[in-house]
């Protein structure tokens, strides 16, 4: 069993099985493969650090997301993204500081923003926590409630339920990520954590074994 997430994020537990290797976050997006879009990157050096909103790619919140985060971004006069595939669940009065794209590579981008609102799952968590970033994490399902919790116990960001986020409960959240100098220092320290990453032989090494050794299975 291979857990890829370091032992500060999760603790290991006494009923995990025995055979269970611990490392970090893979911190993957192919960023190599897919570089920022020359229009992201005109975006982002054109003004102001952005906010970046996502809900990953389940259909069934996106427009009453998409429309709350878009009231959000207005009411704080804040440039943003929203990565989405998904165009048609839009609202159609979009302004010139909201840019829209249906990829980009979270390595990359977030360095270059302020906070990043999203899901939950455990790939966006974990390069929102490598940028350094506060985060505002609205769960859906699987791991994502559990993710939330957890970054909110680090104090690298805040957590709020999907079918109650609107635009009147969620601008005082995405405030305080982005005003409470707690909540930025938290994330930093998580960042820096992850810096200090554990050699890539040492999983590569316990795979090995087991794959050469059936008794370590």
């Amino acid at each position: 069993v291979l857990a890829l997430f370091p032992s500060w994020y999760a603790a290991p537990q006494p009923d995990w099985p025995n055979n269970t290797f611990q490392w970090d976050f893979p911190l993957e997006d192919m960023a190599d493969l897919k570089p920022l879009a020359a229009d992201l990157t005109a975006f982002l050096n054109a003004g102001p650090k952005p906010l970046v909103f996502s809900l990953g790619s389940s259909n069934l919140h996106l427009r009453r997301f998409f429309e709350t985060v878009a009231a959000i971004t207005a009411h704080l006069q804040r440039r943003a993204v929203f990565v989405t595939r998904e165009r048609q669940h839009l609202p159609s009065t979009l302004t010139e500081s909201v840019f829209v794209t249906p990829y980009a590579a979270l390595s990359v981008l977030l360095p270059r923003v302020e906070a990043m609102i999203h899901h939950g799952g455990i790939g966006t968590t974990s390069l929102c926590l490598a940028a350094g970033i506060p985060q505002l994490i609205t769960p859906l399902t699987f791991d994502q409630p559990d993710n939330a919790e957890r970054v909110a116990r680090l104090g690298a960001g805040l957590g709020a339920d999907i079918n109650k986020f609107t635009a009147k409960n969620g601008i005082p959240l995405l405030r305080r990520c982005l005003e409470d100098a707690s909540i930025r220092q938290k994330a930093m320290e998580c960042a820096q954590r992850l810096r200090q990453r554990r050699p890539v032989a040492e999983l590569t090494a316990w795979l090995e074994e087991r794959m050469h050794n059936p008794a370590t299975r």
